[in-house]
C-alpha cells in the first residue's frame, strides 16, 4: 500500500510540474501576443517632416480662407451701398408719386385747368 501511495504522490508531482510548465509556456505566448515585440524607435525626422508639411497645408488653406473672406466683405459692402442707393431711389419715387397724386387731385378737369391758365 505504501508502494501505491508513493506512486500516486509521484504521479501527482509529475502532473503538477507538467501543468506548471504548460501554464508557463501559455503565459509567455499570451504575453508576447498582448505586448508583442518592441517596435523600433520612431523616426523623429520623418515625423517632423510630416508635421511640417501638414502645418504648411493648414497655413495655405488659412490664407485662401482669408482671401475669400476679404472678397466676401467687398461684395457685402457693395451690396449694402447698392441697397442704400435703392432705398434713396425708392424714397425719391415715393415723393414723386405723392406729388403726382396731389396734382391729379387738384386738377379734376385738365381742360378746365388749361383754360384757367390761359385766362390768367
Amino acid at each position: 500500500m505504501n508502494d501505491q501511495g508513493s506512486k500516486k504522490k509521484a504521479f501527482f508531482w509529475r502532473m503538477f510540474f507538467i501543468g506548471l510548465i504548460i501554464m508557463l509556456i501559455l503565459g509567455i505566448i499570451i504575453g508576447y501576443g498582448i505586448w508583442g515585440k518592441k517596435s523600433d524607435k520612431p523616426n523623429i525626422k520623418r515625423l517632423l517632416t510630416e508635421v511640417n508639411s501638414y502645418i504648411e497645408t493648414i497655413e495655405k488653406e488659412n490664407a485662401n480662407l482669408k482671401n475669400q473672406i476679404k472678397k466676401m466683405k467687398g461684395t457685402v459692402e457693395k451690396s449694402i451701398q447698392s441697397a442704400e442707393s435703392m432705398k434713396n431711389d425708392l424714397v425719391n419715387l415715393q415723393d414723386e408719386n405723392t406729388k403726382l397724386m396731389e396734382q391729379t387731385k387738384n386738377s379734376t378737369n385738365p381742360q378746365k385747368q388749361e383754360l384757367d391758365d390761359l385766362q390768367k
